[in-house]
């Protein structure tokens, strides 16, 4: 059955038609207000270099004495995404999406964090913790091979969002799937009684042709 068939039966059985199309809706609408939105919060933090890179006094610009750090940061984004770390995120706060990763649209040592989730109220306190544990994992690396208080690796919160953004992509692909779901049912439910009624149809008008053939042979 081609495009302009289905449409023609669509046409044609429009009292199913109808019923099928309100009942794709509700199941979009369903599936809208079912399905909450997502709040996204994000922060950045930078890897500063040790102080007693900073010159001789340890006053220099920290800026000017980046370049090697960003391997650093790139372990530091392993240690933070280990399966304890995540395990322990996953049961404090269910259904929270987190992502640490280096930031990719700069060659400093920025390791970018994502925190997306159905609770607005609790992204901020998600966003917190994972800044936190970010900060220790660096600490506890640099402590774990005795590294001189002077000689460590800082880091610095250069962004924290304080407010979520809002996404409905999620819910609008629920609702979108449920309502071509709906309307795919649709079709092939009334397809289906075309044709049997079709069928059916056609056996009558045989029945007929033959009962008239049958007559015609008796005169």
């Amino acid at each position: 059955m081609n495009l302009f068939d289905s449409l023609r039966v669509l046409v044609k059985r429009w009292y199913l038609t109808l019923p099928g199309v309100l009942l794709s809706l509700a199941l979009a609408v369903g599936a809208w207000v079912t399905v909450s939105p997502t709040y996204t919060r994000t922060a950045s933090l930078l890897l500063l270099p040790a102080s007693s890179s900073l010159g001789d006094d340890g006053t220099g610009n920290p800026y000017l004495y980046m370049s090697g750090l960003s391997q650093a940061a790139d372990v530091l984004v392993r240690a933070v995404n280990s399966q304890q770390n995540l395990d322990e995120i996953a049961d404090q706060y269910p259904g929270a999406t987190v992502t640490v990763a280096r930031d990719p649209s700069t060659i400093t040592p920025v390791v970018a964090i994502s925190v997306e989730m159905a609770d607005d109220a609790r992204s901020g306190a998600v966003l917190s913790d994972v800044i936190q544990r970010t900060n220790d994992a660096l600490t506890q690396l640099q402590a774990q091979e005795n590294v001189p208080a002077s000689t460590r690796i800082g880091i610095q919160t250069l962004t924290s969002d304080q407010k979520s953004v809002v996404s409905d992509k999620k819910r609008t692909t629920f609702a979108g799937g449920a309502a071509i779901g709906g309307l795919v049912f649709s079709v092939v439910l009334i397809a289906a009684f075309d044709g049997l009624l079709s069928a059916r149809g056609a056996r009558r008008k045989a029945r007929r042709l033959e009962a008239v053939e049958v007559e015609d042979a008796a005169a």
